[in-house]
């Protein structure tokens, strides 16, 4: 159904709305006497019986929702796009973005071709060729001659770093447009492709929020992975090439590190307590949306409301799962924050001053974006307690 600048779907879950406002493309999933209020305010109360969204929210509710509805641009099209209002996330600084719908579409048949089951057998057949390979190398230079084991020159040329620059550009670019086809191919929109600072370390994103109109759970959880089984594809391929190279006589390192460089990528995106491709897969996998936000909240209740768990209608593993997973993430980010700073300041070429100034103002940085989640968390806990903690 469309309202207005709104698109009102029903979510997986029973008596739970998707609003999608179409100006901003911001997803937000709301109850049913939320959904009921909303069209209230739209002065479009006679299609409430159509989506069955009835129901009486309380005054301090309904002023709660009036603010939120403001700030996601719900009750106005031509309101500021609430990316403009919002404190700077320090976490993700956009740098350059552009219009990618077309070309995504175009490119979709293709990469469908790296989804299908031939291809899931020829990366097989890849890993166990290297597997094969490093076995074998392993075993001769254990127990054959060693002087016919020569160890190759590990320097880089320039041209040599060259290629391999312009390759990891090509994976990183690859990995993005592997999520939008994905999410085109199980009915999602992908707009915007770009260039970001995640944590100030330099990489293209994709903007797939599309993928919460995807209602089955695995098609989302491949949305999530398709980057990572593509670099990971890619470094495979490109390992037993070098392999293959080497055991001909001819070392080429541009080879070696693209494909250890993109296997650790696709290792890297893994990781679940930031926003990368694992967080979206364990929050596909969970059916959870906003993970890092109730994983908060419900660490919060587990803590200082333990007599409204009963109340909550996911099972008792799930809460401890969700209670555990917003702490272990709250603690995660601080570390991940020294860990990226730690690589920029002893990667680049700097002199002591100077790495002792970039170390402060890293510094500076942690603390600010640590505050920035406190305060994050407090509104969250005394703005959205109720009506999040309800979709649990």
């Amino acid at each position: 159904m469309t309202v207005n600048h709104l698109e009102i779907l029903k979510d997986q879950g029973a008596g739970f709305f998707l609003v999608k406002n179409t100006c901003s493309g911001r997803y937000v999933r709301l109850g049913r006497a939320e959904t009921g209020y909303l069209l209230d305010c739209l002065q479009k109360g006679n299609m409430k019986s159509q989506l069955n969204a009835e129901g009486e929210l309380p005054e301090d509710s309904r002023q709660i929702l009036d603010e939120k509805f403001h700030q996601w641009g719900f009750l106005d099209a031509n309101a500021a796009p609430e990316h403009i209002r919002k404190h700077l996330d320090l976490t993700r600084i956009k740098l350059i973005e552009f219009n990618v719908e077309k070309f995504t579409k175009r490119i979709c048949p293709i990469y469908s071709k790296f989804f299908s089951r031939q291809s899931l057998a020829v990366f097989f057949c890849i890993c166990l060729g290297c597997a094969g390979i490093a076995i074998y190398s392993i075993l001769n230079a254990a127990f054959g001659d060693p002087a016919a084991v020569a160890m190759p020159s590990l320097t880089l040329s320039l041209t040599d770093i060259v290629i391999t620059v312009l390759l990891l550009l090509v994976s990183m670019a690859a990995h993005e447009l592997a999520h939008a086809a994905v999410c085109v191919k199980y009915g999602g929109q992908v707009k915007s492709m770009g260039l970001l600072l995640f944590f100030l370390i330099p990489c293209f994103y994709c903007d797939v929020t599309d993928i919460y109109r995807i209602k089955d759970r695995k098609h989302r959880q491949r949305v999530a992975l398709a980057g990572v089984y593509v670099n990971a594809f890619l470094g495979a391929a490109f390992l037993l090439a070098a392999f293959l190279f080497t055991l001909f006589g001819t070392v080429i390192l541009p080879l070696y590190y693209f494909a250890v460089s993109s296997l650790a990528v696709s290792v890297y995106n893994l990781i679940p307590l930031v926003k990368l491709d694992g967080y979206w897969y364990l929050s596909a996998s969970l059916d959870v949306t906003n993970l890092m936000d109730k994983g908060v909240l419900m660490a919060y209740t587990t803590f200082f409301h333990r007599k409204e768990l009963s109340t909550l209608s996911t099972s008792a593993g799930k809460r401890r799962l969700l209670a555990l997973y917003g702490i272990a993430a709250f603690l995660f980010k601080p570390l991940f924050w020294g860990y990226n700073l730690y690589e920029i300041c002893t990667r680049l070429p700097l002199g002591d001053n100077l790495r002792w100034l970039a170390g402060c103002i890293g510094l500076a940085i942690v603390l600010a974006d640590f505050f920035q989640t406190l305060m994050h968390d407090a509104q969250l806990i005394h703005r959205d307690y109720r009506r999040l903690i309800q979709m649990l």
